[in-house]
């Protein structure tokens, strides 16, 4: 008489039985998602762990976007934007990205309006000031982010860079 080989049947196996049981008994079951039903693992801390829902005005378009695809990214979420400097800062930065000079600066210039502190918006918007060719202002802004005692000496770095090229031009 042949003996039947044992099959060891694991949880993962019998999860899986479990799950196709519900499913099947109940239609309406199978349009829910799964992972409300499986137990939470405990949470990363918050600096680290990702955010459930993130701001839309924060969200980007992907690297690889032409500039007709960020273009209409950027327009459809404008309305429901018009109070987030993350959004304009973003916007701004593709904008200079592009060489869109003009409409960059508009938009950096709203980002520093939304939020005038932020020492990354203030050196883009110097950058687009030099692209357009106004140097004079691009240095005083510079000079003056030097000036603050709370910029990290990376960035000290880059603006005393900046400044000095700025320098062998002839200011």
């Amino acid at each position: 008489m042949a003996t039947r080989p044992t099959v060891r049947r694991g949880p993962a196996i019998a999860l899986t039985r479990l799950l196709a049981a519900l499913l099947l008994a109940s239609p309406a079951a199978a349009q829910q998602p799964i992972a409300p039903q499986v137990q939470a693992q405990p949470q990363a801390p918050a600096a680290t762990a990702p955010l459930a829902n993130p701001d839309p005005c924060a969200i980007t378009p992907p690297p690889a976007a032409t500039a007709q695809q960020a273009q209409r990214h950027f327009g459809l979420l404008e309305a429901q934007c018009l109070r987030s400097a993350v959004f304009y800062r973003h916007s701004g930065q593709w904008l200079l990205k592009q060489g869109n000079t003009g409409a960059a600066i508009e938009a950096l210039e709203r980002a520093i309006l939304l939020e005038p502190g932020h020492l990354g918006t203030q050196l883009d918007y110097a950058q687009a000031l030099m692209a357009i060719g106004d140097i004079d202002s691009a240095a005083g802004l510079l000079r003056s982010l030097q000036a603050q005692p709370d910029v990290p000496p990376p960035i000290a770095a880059l603006i005393t860079g900046q400044l000095q090229a700025l320098g062998r031009l002839g200011m």
